[in-house]
């Protein structure tokens, strides 16, 4: 995992014993917001996490962690690693104290349960607040945190996220601008080995989510470029992206087929819903929806009387949003 900071107090002997506090913590973002730890009894605010236990790996600990002192249940598919944060320091037992904080980016669920409290997370009355970053940071500096005020280790705690918020916006995962810079083009062949790569993560993802083993020694790529090659050739297949500067951050496809006309199709015409993927990092952004729309736009143009999804667990929410309806097996959008 990369370094995001190393902060070395330099207070102690290098030669002496030293200990460890390996510890993750989660990196919750949805709406442009942060979902976090609030301590009611001392009010400040900090990402939700704690110590490895022994025999735990570092996701089953976020997982654990996160349900435990906030209560939202984490989509283990989507856990990626963001970074790790350093502190050395002289410690109150060993003579020399390193803290490693290894930081996560995950979903959660729309589902709050119940928290599994510890005697100190009473005692600090921890809840769940989804805080703007710039309010979490100002709330931290301002508020009175009663007798941690006065507290080292509090006011590092502060720093340490300050920096972590910063370098979030650095990196576009936060931030009003983010937004602003999402821009929409056309696929064309320069980006379709790109394309192909997230069609793949998509399909993987969707297989993980539903509790199904992804078949080994399936090579997608070539069967893919072969469909999508010759499907753009003849005006059959049409993709939006959304960009992130230069960075492909989310797809779209839509397919167009004939059947004979019925009632309510009278052209014959229908569009074949597929490759709807975000990047992970830039979910939650509406960026889902507005490629949703501009697909159905070429469905439109292209004469076809309706549009159809096998729609995944993950995708239902938007789809029915959208204004689809359960058709049998499938997802129906009437044009």
């Amino acid at each position: 995992m990369r370094l995001l900071k190393e902060y070395d107090y330099k207070n102690y002997d290098p030669n002496g014993t030293v200990g460890r506090r390996p510890s993750v913590r989660g990196i919750i973002i949805r709406d442009g917001k942060l979902a976090v730890v609030h301590s009611k009894t001392y009010d400040y605010y900090s990402f939700p996490g704690g110590g490895i236990d022994a025999g735990e790996s570092m996701e089953e600990t976020l997982v654990r962690e996160i349900r435990e002192e906030i209560g939202l249940e984490v989509r283990p598919e989507t856990i990626r690693e963001y970074g790790l944060v350093v502190r050395k320091e002289k410690g109150a037992i060993d003579d020399l104290f390193i803290q490693e904080n290894y930081y996560f980016l995950c979903d959660v669920s729309d589902k709050v349960l119940q928290q599994k409290l510890g005697t100190y997370e009473i005692d600090e009355d921890y809840e769940l607040c989804w805080m703007d970053p710039d309010e979490m940071i100002r709330a931290n500096a301002e508020n009175d945190h009663g007798k941690y005020s006065k507290e080292e280790w509090l006011h590092h705690l502060f720093m340490r996220d300050e920096m972590l918020i910063n370098k979030l916006k650095e990196e576009h995962l936060i931030g009003k601008e983010k937004m602003a810079e999402i821009t929409y083009k056309k696929l064309t062949e320069n980006e379709l080995e790109t394309f192909i790569d997230m069609r793949i993560a998509q399909l993987t993802e969707e297989y993980v989510s539903e509790g199904r083993e992804v078949p080994k020694g399936v090579d997608l790529k070539a069967a893919l470029f072969d469909f999508y090659h010759r499907h753009m050739a003849d005006g059959t297949f049409v993709s939006w992206l959304a960009l992130d500067g230069d960075k492909i951050v989310g797809t779209s496809g839509m397919s167009f087929v004939e059947k004979p006309p019925y009632f309510t199709c009278p052209t014959g015409r229908l569009g074949l819903l597929s490759s709807m993927f975000t990047d992970p990092n830039y979910r939650r952004l509406g960026i889902a929806k507005e490629l949703l729309h501009r697909v159905v736009e070429e469905a439109r143009a292209y004469g076809c009387g309706a549009v159809h999804i096998t729609a995944s667990n993950m995708g239902v929410k938007l789809y029915t949003a959208y204004g689809f309806k359960h058709n049998g097996n499938f997802m129906q959008f009437n044009l």
